[in-house]
């Protein structure tokens, strides 16, 4: 499953008591609320009459905002749920917010959903549009507003580099590709001898037909095996020919060797420079998990830090060490350092030749507040980024849901159901309780 949370907002002309009006009318065209329903299986376990419930006094409070009532919806056959809650934002007013989380390939439930509480409600919105609402990430706000940290947004990339880091993901295209831009140009001769032949042709082409390679002509001297010309094109050889042109050693060109050479093109410089390749490559896999390039920062320099990049998956901040090589622990303190300064969420290590036992066993007796996850090859890139969020995002999801059960599962408290089994008369007592939630916000209830 690849879930997703996914919020929206609109404002009302109204009190909080349309609320149950509108969890009735949603019921009415299908919705079941899980809440409510549990409710009365409640009720009817204990005998106890819906009207006869105490009166409610809970809401979910933070310093600006309140939240007077809210429900979960499912359907049949799914997985996914979707949520719905009414309150009121400090100087602003009551809204009415609704919420999408399971996995993407429902994700157009909730367009359904919000179409059907637009039609229940429309005469009391003040707005004709709902406002989209993300859990962002203050450290990587803080990252981003500060002039001092030169860094790049992910949304600088060009769409063309997205496909050219995906072949250099091909280690011996990479091989290929390194050893050309060592070399600053390399006969074809050579490549064949340096490489597998069958191997070599299809990496060259690769890398030739994405504008990495340039081909060139060269002329060598038979005598003393230098280069002595050389041209972009084999027709700019036969002009040479043409005009009696000689070699340094005095016999015509047409007598000297003619070998096709391979150059480095400014381009594959970039893509190789600073692994850039896998800078791009790591974007690709979180914009594949939904994540808004815009909220992608890389090769952050901060004094004498250089972190390759941070992510905002739904409020939560997540750092990136990106190594073509093995990450071993010359890598391991400074990485830890940067830990214990951008205190992120996760920390995760994508390495091309694997992660050294010793650093997996540092971190263990070092105990770091972010979770550390490793990627120590590039085949499974897009399926461990893919867990990692999905992690995250759990996480966002079960924190939203938390006010909604402090909100919504209302059912009579402990001394009043007792009572009832027993037939006890408790309305001359007073009773007060307090709930914690799983974020650690307090409901109380009163008898």
């Amino acid at each position: 499953m690849n879930p997703i949370l996914e919020r929206r907002r609109t404002w009302l002309d109204a009190n909080p008591e349309i609320f149950q009006s509108t969890v009735n009318d949603l019921e009415d065209l299908g919705y079941t609320p899980l809440f409510r329903t549990a409710q009365r299986k409640a009720f009817d376990i204990f005998g106890i009459e819906e009207d006869v419930s105490p009166p409610r006094h809970t809401s979910y409070r933070s310093r600006d905002r309140r939240i007077f009532d809210a429900e979960a919806f499912t359907w049949t056959e799914s997985k996914a749920i979707l949520l719905a809650a009414i309150g009121s934002l400090k100087e602003k007013g009551l809204f009415l917010e609704i919420g999408f989380a399971g996995d993407k390939s429902e994700r157009t439930k909730l367009e359904d959903f919000q179409s059907a509480i637009t039609n229940i409600i429309d005469n009391t919105k003040l707005d004709t549009e709902w406002e989209i609402i993300q859990a962002t990430s203050r450290g990587f706000d803080g990252l981003l507003k500060d002039k001092k940290k030169n860094c790049m947004v992910a949304t600088e990339i060009p769409e063309e580099h997205f496909s050219v880091s995906a072949v250099l993901e091909d280690k011996a295209v990479r091989d290929l590709a390194t050893l050309v831009k060592r070399a600053g140009g390399i006969l074809a001769a050579d490549i064949k001898d340096a490489t597998e032949k069958k191997q070599s042709q299809e990496a060259l082409n690769s890398l030739t037909s994405l504008g990495l390679l340039s081909q060139e002509y060269v002329v060598i001297c038979r005598n003393t095996s230098r280069q002595t010309n050389r041209v972009k094109t084999k027709e700019a050889i036969e002009e040479m020919e043409k005009l009696g042109v000689l070699c340094s050693c005095g016999r015509p060109i047409s007598e000297e060797r003619i070998e096709k050479l391979y150059a480095p093109t400014n381009f594959m410089s970039k893509m190789l420079n600073q692994s850039y390749w896998m800078t791009v490559r790591l974007v690709h896999s979180l914009m594949e998990q939904g994540i808004s390039r815009d909220r992608i920062l890389l090769n952050l320099h901060d004094g004498p830090e250089e972190i390759d990049a941070f992510a905002d998956v739904d409020g939560k901040l997540l750092m990136f060490e990106l190594k073509d090589s093995e990450f071993s622990m010359g890598h391991a303190y400074p990485f830890g350092g940067r830990i214990g300064l951008y205190q992120p969420y996760s920390a995760i290590v994508v390495s091309t030749d694997g992660v050294s036992p010793d650093v997996k066993d540092y971190f263990e007796k070092v105990e770091p507040d972010s979770e550390i996850i490793y990627i120590g090859n590039l085949k499974s890139l897009d399926a461990d980024i893919g867990k990692t969020v999905s992690e995250v995002r759990a996480v966002a999801i079960g924190q939203m849901i938390s006010y909604f059960t402090q909100t919504s599962f209302q059912i009579p408290p402990p001394p009043l159901l007792l009572a009832k089994k027993l037939d006890i008369d408790l309305r001359n007592i007073s009773f007060r309780g307090v709930r914690r939630g799983w974020m650690g916000f307090e409901s109380e209830w009163y008898m």
